[in-house]
């Protein structure tokens, strides 16, 4: 029975654009679309981050993140690695890492098992 969960999980190629898609629904839910294109135009200006380059910069996306919304930024990252595992099919624990970036590591790591 574990097998057919781990069988119909996300594979490791898809990760980064699930990655994506899960920040930008946050966004949106959080803020809402207008203020979540805002966002995504700053973290482009102030760190020459473009949205589609997230997932392969998750360290300048969180700090740019930290940057623009101070201590906002610890709990907004939380719901994304919530709605991040939950669209992975993995269980939600907070202490596998102990800050958004490394979750983030560790998540795609378990996806490559």
């Amino acid at each position: 029975m574990g097998s057919d969960t781990a069988s119909s999980r996300p594979k490791i190629e898809e990760f980064d654009s699930i990655l994506l898609d899960v920040v930008e629904s946050t966004f949106k839910m959080v803020f809402g679309e207008a203020t979540a294109n805002m966002i995504f135009l700053q973290l482009e200006k102030r760190g020459s981050l473009s949205r589609e380059q997230i997932p392969l910069n998750i360290e300048a996306f969180s700090s740019g993140l930290g940057k623009l919304l101070g201590s906002g930024a610890l709990s907004l990252q939380e719901s994304i690695v919530k709605r991040l595992c939950s669209r992975l099919q993995l269980e939600y624990d907070p202490r596998l890492a102990e800050n958004f970036v490394d979750y983030v590591r560790e998540l795609r790591k378990r996806l490559q098992e």
